[in-house]
């Protein structure tokens, strides 16, 4: 072999060696500066380390203020305060109280069915495991053994046996290792500076195996969640949508600011921070009287999550005695205590004598509109622009954290789609928002396109051009304003289904069906929307 062939050679194999190095240096910085959406876009290392410095920075606790007011600087101090805060959150002893099994029997309005409560034990099988393996996302925050979904996709012809072994070993004998189970809280700032261990958001980074597990518990959960949850609960049950709550809560916030309407009151209720507050004995018992079979109910590991509602009541004192009784009833059941600090009461402008009565017997603070519900506001009329404010600061403050980024054109056009393009669809998937904030959001996001930053420059081509598909020229970004009401016309089109698996499409029904009998019209001739939605 010659000296040319034997040089070719080994250039061709560093070559391979240097591109392989090149993708592992590239996932492991896109792992650690957490960017999802430089998937297929720019290779630009300053790009990670910049944004692994920022996180660096902005996670990294210097000081803490301590409970009796000290301020704590050594690591020691503040590691020490954030272990006494979360021992006594995390790891209180409950008391132990009697529970009333017959009341909850007689709230209970529906109970599993045993074809129902035999599909939840049925064995585990190899494809069941491999499919929730590989349903995780590979980006997420890896556990306390460093591993995330990935590695495990990746290695699966070689470790798929022994995973799916160890899977149904745990459903088999209902016993999980403390080194699977166990969980790394990350304290995420709530607030921009955050001084006390309270402003922290612990985010709980549990192992792949354990993610794995609750997965498959909670997709055969799924199963039978829609025959045992209340149809006004809508969150996290397949086939529900939480923006029927939204919706229904502003049609009956509806003319709060008018005096000629009946007295109405609405509560905002906030759940006071229960990780260990909970009474394991209630959810127990609660899922043995819904027939949940025994040995699923030894597989589930309780979770506790917080939760802030509205509930509309007639504006009267006795009303409200009755409500105050409901409250304290839950919290002697569940053991969540509602937080009088952050609970607030919007009365409507016809409460007028009862007000302090109802103040005085809630112990709530008055509150006004607008509310934050749901992360929307509740307003009593048609949204504002300055009800819409919140969302135009948050695509500048998230464009202000992409200003030094040096990404191309194919890189920005990539965040407009992926990122900007989505952060105000929630909001207009429930409110036909205000014509300025839509062309504020493009204003925006036409700068951000062609100048890399949220100021005004010229732009090159026409916004209109932009927004069509790729086959006609355009960027494929897609138009607001259009979006907007194609979100919208799905509930219309749930309206016109008569849609009865809905709380808002049955009350909107009802409310037009009143009118129509009324009035000798047609219920669709009425408007669609009784409320300030559209």
């Amino acid at each position: 072999m010659s000296s040319r062939m034997i040089f070719c050679f080994n250039w061709c194999r560093c070559r391979t060696v240097y591109c392989r190095a090149v993708v592992m240096e590239d996932n492991m910085l896109r792992q650690r500066a957490k960017l999802r959406w430089l998937k297929d876009g720019d290779r630009c290392t300053r790009v990670f380390f910049r944004k692994i410095n920022a996180t660096r920075a902005k996670m990294r606790v210097f000081q803490i203020t301590s409970a009796a007011g000290e301020v704590l600087t050594e690591t020691d101090q503040v590691a020490s305060e954030f272990l006494s805060y979360y021992k006594i959150l995390l790891g209180g002893v409950q008391q132990h109280r009697v529970l009333n099994l017959e009341f909850l029997q007689s709230h209970l309005k529906y109970t599993l069915s045993p074809v129902e409560a035999e599909a939840l034990i049925l064995p585990i099988s190899s494809g069941e495991i491999k499919e929730v393996f590989f349903d995780i996302s590979e980006d997420s925050a890896p556990g306390p053994d460093g591993f995330t979904s990935s590695f495990f996709k990746a290695a699966w012809p070689e470790i798929g046996e022994d995973i799916c072994a160890a899977v149904k070993e745990f459903f088999l004998s209902g016993r999980l290792l403390k080194q699977i189970n166990a969980t790394v809280l990350v304290l995420i700032p709530k607030v921009q500076t955050p001084t006390r261990v309270s402003e922290f958001r612990p985010i709980a980074c549990c192992n792949v195996l354990y993610k794995a597990i609750s997965k498959i518990l909670v997709r055969r959960m799924q199963q039978v969640l829609h025959s045992l949850v209340d149809f006004s609960q809508n969150a996290f049950v397949p086939g529900r949508s939480i923006a029927d709550n939204i919706l229904l809560a502003q049609e009956l916030l509806s003319g709060y600011n008018q005096t000629r309407l009946p007295k109405r009151c609405t509560i905002k209720i906030d759940i006071q921070k229960a990780y260990d507050s909970v009474r394991w004995d209630f959810l127990l018992e609660t899922l043995h009287l819904f027939k949940f079979p025994l040995q699923f109910i030894s597989w589930i590991e309780q979770c506790v999550t917080t939760a802030a509602f509205s509930i509309a009541l007639n504006g009267d004192v006795p009303s409200v005695r009755r409500l105050k009784e409901v409250f304290e009833e839950f919290a002697a059941l569940s053991g969540l205590q509602i937080n009088p600090g952050k609970s607030t009461v919007i009365l409507s402008r016809a409460v007028q004598q009862e007000r302090q009565d109802i103040l005085n017997t809630l112990g709530f603070q008055e509150g006004c509109l607008p509310i934050k519900y749901l992360g929307v506001p509740l307003t009593a009329s048609r949204l504002t622009v300055e009800d819409c404010q919140p969302i135009l600061n948050k695509i500048t403050s998230r464009l202000a954290g992409w200003t030094h980024l040096n990404l191309s054109l194919a890189g920005r056009a990539q965040l407009l789609k992926s990122v900007l393009g989505s952060l105000h669809m929630y909001w207009a998937s429930v409110f036909l928002l205000p014509k300025s904030i839509i062309r504020g959001i493009e204003q925006l996001m036409r700068s951000f396109l062609w100048k890399g930053n949220s100021g005004s420059g010229l732009a090159k081509v026409s916004w209109a051009q932009i927004c069509k598909p790729k086959e006609e020229g355009g960027l494929g970004i897609q138009r607001l304003s259009h979006m907007n009401l194609a979100l919208l016309m799905k509930h219309v089109w749930r309206i016109l289904q008569e849609d009865q698996t809905s709380i808002w499409v049955s009350w909107v029904l009802s409310i037009q069906a009143a009118q129509s009998s009324r009035y000798g019209r047609s219920i669709f001739h009425q408007p669609l929307g009784v409320g300030g939605n559209w």
